[in-house]
C-alpha cells in the first residue's frame, strides 16, 4: 500500500514520538509498503513552549502555525501525486491536517494517539490562568479529534478506553503497543561501576517528566546509601535551565552528572552502565519509549504509577505512588539491597519486551488495519479532489504555485 505517515512535529529528534513514529514507517517499510513520511524539517533544535521565555512564546506559536500550514500544504501534494491509500496521522495537529486532506481526496486517515491531550497539555505552561485554559482546549480537542478519524490506534488499553468515552465507535479503534527492535545485546549483571550504586533517567527534560519528584526521591536515597549518584542521560544542552536548581546543587556536590550526548548509541552504553533506571513520570495517557529502552538495556526500572506501562509490580519493575518522592526512595533502597532482585526484575523485563514488542508482529497488524481502510474505500470509489471543486481546486492549484516559487519555503 501507499502510506502517508505524518507527524507535525520536529524530525528526527532522540524524543519518544518521533522514535515510534521513524520505527513504525522502517518497519512498515520492510513488509514492502510505500511509505513517505511527513514532518517539521529541523529536529532536535528546542524544547517544548513551556521551556521558553513568555515573551518567545508568541513567536515560537506563530512559527509552528506557519509549519503546520506548509505541512498541511505538503501532505496534499503528496496524496495527490504518489496516489496514496492512507493517511496515518500521529498526535493531535497532524489528524487536523488530514482530515482537510481527507475532505479534499476522500484518502481515509488513521489516528494514531500517543496520549490524552488534557492530560498532558497543561504541563506546557506555567501559570494557573494558562493551565486552565490548556486544560479545556485539551479535553476540546479529546472529544472532537479521535472520533473524526476512519481509525484509531491507541498505545495501552487505559488509552482505548478513554478514546471510547471520547465518542470513537467501538469497531473503530484498536490497541498497539509501540514496538522495539533489540540493537546489541542487553546486560543482565551490576552496572559498571562497583563503587558507586548508580541510577539513571534517560530522556528530554520536560515539565510533564515530573523529574522534581526523581530529583527529591534520589535525594532522600542518598541520606542512607552514600555512594550513590544520579545520571542524567538527555540530548538537551540546556540542561542547567531546563531542569531547575536541586540538580544544579546536586551536580554541585559531586552527587550527580549530566550526560548530553547526541546519539543513541552513547545514551545505551550510559543506560548499561546503571544499576537501576527510573522514570518519574505520573501523566497516565502516554507510553513512555523509555521503557522499551530501560528493558533493553537489561537494567532494573522503577518507574510511577502513572507510567508503568506493561509493568507488574515486582515481577518485572517496581511501581511507586505517583508523586511520591519517599516512595520512590524506598523503592530504591529495595534494589540497593537485593543484586538477586535487581537481576530477576531485569531479565523478566527483557523477555516481556521480546514477547510483547515485536516488530514484524506489530507492523504486520497496522498493515490489516492499513488494508481494512484501503479496501472500504476502494469499494465506494475514489473521490478526486478536481469533481465538483472547480473554484476550490483553482486556489489549491494557485497555492502549490506560491509554494513552488519560494512561499512558505523551509527557511520559515
Amino acid at each position: 500500500m501507499r502510506v502517508a505517515m505524518v507527524a507535525a512535529c520536529e524530525f528526527p529528534a532522540l524524543r519518544g514520538s518521533q522514535v515510534l513514529v521513524r520505527d513504525l514507517a522502517t518497519d512498515l517499510e520492510k513488509l514492502g509498503h510505500d511509505v513517505h513520511l511527513l514532518t517539521h524539517s529541523g529536529g532536535g533544535r528546542g524544547a517544548g513552549v513551556g521551556s521558553l521565555p513568555e515573551s518567545a512564546v508568541p513567536a515560537r506559536l506563530t512559527g509552528r502555525v506557519r509549519k503546520n500550514l506548509k505541512l498541511a500544504f505538503d501532505l496534499y501534494r503528496v496524496v495527490k501525486r504518489e496516489k496514496i491509500d492512507v493517511i496515518h496521522a500521529h498526535n493531535y495537529e497532524a489528524p487536523l491536517l488530514a482530515y482537510v486532506t481527507r475532505w479534499l481526496t476522500g484518502v481515509p486517515v488513521v489516528y494514531h494517539a500517543h496520549n490524552a491531550l488534557s492530560d498532558e497539555l497543561a504541563t506546557y505552561v506555567e501559570r494557573g490562568w494558562m493551565k486552565a485554559i490548556a486544560r479545556r482546549l485539551g479535553r476540546w480537542m479529546d472529544r472532537h479529534v479521535p472520533r473524526r478519524a476512519d481509525f484509531a490506534i491507541a498505545l495501552t488499553g487505559e488509552l482505548e478506553r478513554f478514546l471510547l468515552s471520547c465518542g470513537v465507535e467501538p469497531d473503530r479503534v484498536s490497541i498497539v503497543p509501540p514496538s522495539f527492535e533489540e540493537r546489541g545485546r542487553a546486560r543482565l549483571k551490576a552496572g559498571d561501576d562497583r563503587d558507586r550504586f548508580v541510577v539513571a533517567y534517560a530522556g528530554n527534560l520536560d515539565a510533564y517528566q515530573d523529574l522534581g519528584v526523581l530529583f527529591q526521591g534520589f535525594v532522600h536515597f542518598r541520606s542512607k546509601v552514600q555512594n550513590a549518584i544520579l545520571v542524567i542521560i538527555t540530548h538537551e544542552s540546556d540542561w542547567r535551565r531546563r531542569a531547575g536548581w536541586l540538580l544544579e546543587e546536586l551536580v554541585a556536590q559531586k552527587s550527580a552528572r549530566v550526560a548530553v550526548l547526541s546519539g543513541f548509541a552513547d545514551a545505551s552504553e550510559e543506560m548499561h552502565r546503571a544499576d537501576v533506571l527510573v522514570c518519574p513520570r505520573s501523566s497516565w495517557s502516554g507510553y513512555p519509549i523509555k521503557l522499551l529502552n530501560y528493558r533493553a538495556a537489561g537494567r532494573p526500572i522503577v518507574a510511577a504509577a502513572g507510567s508503568a506501562k506493561g509493568i507488574c509490580d515486582g515481577v518485572d519493575g517496581l511501581v511507586f505512588r505517583n508523586g511520591d518522592s519517599r516512595h520512590l526512595a524506598e523503592q530504591l533502597d529495595r534494589l540497593y539491597e537485593s543484586v538477586d532482585l535487581r537481576e530477576r526484575l531485569a531479565a523478566c523485563a527483557l523477555e516481556r519486551l521480546r514477547k510483547n514488542h515485536d516488530p514484524q508482529k506489530i507492523a504486520s497488524e497496522i498493515e490489516r488495519i492499513h488494508a481494512r481502510l484501503g479496501s472500504r474505500r476502494s469499494s465506494r470509489g475514489f473521490k478526486s479532489s478536481s469533481q465538483g471543486r472547480g473554484p476550490l481546486r483553482r486556489i489549491l492549484a494557485s497555492i502549490e504555485r506560491r509554494m513552488v516559487c519560494g512561499f512558505l519555503s523551509e527557511d520559515d
